[in-house]
């Protein structure tokens, strides 16, 4: 996989997961019970995910498809083993020590919400220890906003801010070829 290809499909998931980050932030306020609350963890879990796929992606060696293979999975600790995590310790033990992969992107539903954070048919500590206190769950957003910026600012430090190149510099071909690595990155 050359440079080009690898820093725009790292840059797919660093955006993912910038969306996810301002999405939670335009939604906190106002989402306040077990069902929204569930969805807004679930966008800083996807906010996680995404930035470890980004950065898998600006690592790797291997090409397009492997990469994308290696990666095919919701499950932060699995990700967290296939990158090095020394420049980001204090992150990755934080996944590690909530425990985050305990909660399943599937709590985005509200049956799955209700039966991961009830406790004997009721909400108990699970739900307001976690989703329900503002203090955790902004400490899962701050985070998982450390985890994009540290992903961006690496990538920044390999390819740059911007790349400006003339139109007649463009090789086309090229262009096409990446275009469509990317469109059959999941086809065997």
């Amino acid at each position: 996989m050359d440079d080009d290809l690898r820093k725009e499909i790292s840059d797919f998931f660093l955006t993912d997961s910038s969306g996810y980050l301002a999405r939670y932030s335009a939604l906190i306020n106002v989402f306040t019970n077990i069902s929204t609350r569930s969805k807004i963890l679930v966008d800083l879990l996807f906010s996680f995910e995404c930035s470890l796929k980004s950065l898998i992606f600006l690592r790797s060696d291997s090409d397009e498809k492997s990469t994308y293979k290696i990666i095919r999975t919701h499950n932060l600790s699995n990700l967290l083993s296939k990158v090095d995590t020394a420049n980001f310790q204090d992150i990755a033990n934080f996944i590690l020590d909530e425990k985050l992969d305990d909660i399943s992107v599937g709590v985005r539903y509200t049956l799955e919400a209700n039966v991961k954070f009830r406790e004997n048919g009721l909400l108990g500590s699970k739900y307001y220890e976690t989703i329900a206190s503002y203090h955790w769950i902004d400490k899962v957003y701050q985070e998982a906003k450390k985890l994009n910026e540290f992903v961006r600012n690496e990538s920044i430090s390999m390819f740059g801010l911007i790349t400006i190149i003339n139109i007649q510099d463009i090789d086309i071909n090229k262009l096409i070829d990446r275009e469509n690595r990317i469109r059959n990155i999941n086809k065997p």
